[in-house]
């Protein structure tokens, strides 16, 4: 059969897609063997023949999700690590306003420094920056107290072998007056403690005096004072091969939105070309499209499928419809 194909390929990592895809595969296999039954069974043409576009028809219903598995595996980590990097940002920059350029300068070197990538480090700060704000601490400030518990996070961390998303939310537990998860880290912390810690610091002679913003001061002063020998860890550990894994990751998610950042203007570019074909697609005839996914789909899963390249050829349809279509009137031609 002649005519013209037009091939992308399309490589991608992310397994969730390769899965959609294979699943694609299982669908479409089908419709190879309906072209062989076809093939051989010439002289009933007709029954193979309306059983084939059946088959087909339901492979045209299955043609979204090889676009849209397609445009996700173009698309990849890379963007959606850059999405994810300026949604971080941009929370940073709300809750921090002036005073961000001590939060992004922290964010740039807490990979080297904590093994957290910079989105971990920018949503970290941006959540203690809101919590500390919220109790009336000013935004210069926030920003200190934000940088000193990230760090106690990342050694408190290191020490324990923990995973310093844990550890941070027992932190921000603690700031809201709940100290059992942060226990595992500062055995001593409790509210009597923070309490007098508070009264100590405040100058005050009764609890009930003292305010949400001077409690959470207690606590801060309390979580660096009972850090113990976990205080520098992550410094201590930096060659140790935990802290070398969380590393790599880190430097991987870093570099995956570095990437991305320069790809979404291509990326947006890409999306409006395949809403473009996905319209011409749909303004075709229904034989026409069922043509066209067929001979496609018969064409990948007779061989063209790799480990990790997915190579979709599209061609036109339109010589097998008027094939099935010429073959009918024969039909009724001889019937008459």
């Amino acid at each position: 059969m002649a005519g013209r194909a037009l091939t992308i390929d399309i490589t991608t990592r992310d397994q969730q897609t390769l899965a959609a895809l294979k699943r694609v595969q299982k669908e479409l296999s089908a419709v190879d063997k309906a072209v062989d039954k076809t093939a051989k069974e010439s002289d009933k043409l007709g029954k193979s023949a309306d059983d084939y576009a059946a088959k087909l028809s339901n492979a045209r219903q299955v043609a979204g999700g090889i676009v849209l598995g397609g445009t996700v595996a173009v698309l990849g980590a890379s963007t959606k690590a850059a999405g994810e990097l300026a949604e971080a940002q941009a929370k940073t920059n709300a809750v921090f306003g002036e005073s961000v350029g001590i939060i992004n300068q922290f964010a740039e070197g807490a990979t080297e420094a904590l093994a957290l990538s910079k989105r971990e480090a920018l949503e970290s700060a941006s959540t203690f920056g809101n919590l500390f704000t919220q109790m009336g601490v000013g935004a210069a400030k926030s920003a200190q107290m934000s940088k000193s518990m990230i760090t106690l996070a990342g050694d408190f961390a290191a020490f324990h072998n923990a995973n310093p998303v844990d550890v941070i939310e027992a932190q921000t537990a603690a700031f809201r007056g709940e100290y059992d998860a942060l226990q595992k880290f500062v055995p001593t912390i409790n509210a009597a403690a923070v309490e007098q810690q508070a009264l100590a610091e405040t100058g005050k002679s009764s609890a009930r005096e003292l305010t949400a913003q001077e409690k959470a001061l207690a606590t801060y002063s309390l979580m660096l004072a009972g850090a113990g020998k976990a205080s520098g860890a992550a410094a201590r550990e930096a060659d140790g091969l935990a802290m070398s894994s969380k590393r790599a990751k880190a430097e991987l998610e870093n570099s995956a939105a570095s990437i991305g950042t320069s790809l979404v203007p291509a990326a947006a570019t890409a999306a409006k070309g395949i809403a473009g074909l996905a319209s011409a697609f749909g303004a075709l005839p229904a034989p026409m499209q069922t043509g066209v996914v067929g001979i496609g789909g018969w064409w990948w899963v007779s061989g063209c499928w790799g480990r990790r390249s997915l190579r979709v050829s599209a061609c036109c349809g339109l010589v097998l419809v008027l094939s099935v279509r010429t073959g009918r009137r024969r039909r009724r031609r001889r019937r008459r």
